[in-house]
């Protein structure tokens, strides 16, 4: 396939549309839609433990903000390549 690239951000955004579709906010997770694109948020809250030896450290939570599309690209590109393999493999 000459669109590789074109077609692997096309299903990976595809992918990504389904799994938002899905989702579950809660507490410590959401997605979100900001254009064309859904970004992760997850909170990292504080932790529930301290050391002995160190002094109490109140710390805020911290929010990751995740886009996907790269990494999901990546895969599908990946998958697609590996298909197309198999495929010469079977022609032969």
């Amino acid at each position: 396939m000459s669109d590789d690239p074109t077609t692997a951000k096309r299903i990976a955004s595809e992918l990504i549309y389904e799994i938002a579709s899905e989702w579950s906010v809660v507490s410590t997770s959401r997605c979100i839609q900001e254009g064309d694109q859904f970004i992760f948020q997850f909170v990292l809250g504080r932790p529930l433990y301290t050391s002995l030896d160190e002094p109490e450290q109140r710390s805020s939570d911290s929010l990751v903000r995740f886009n996907p599309l790269s990494q999901a690209t990546q895969i599908v590109l990946a998958f697609i390549e590996k298909l197309n393999g198999m495929t010469e493999m079977d022609a032969r």
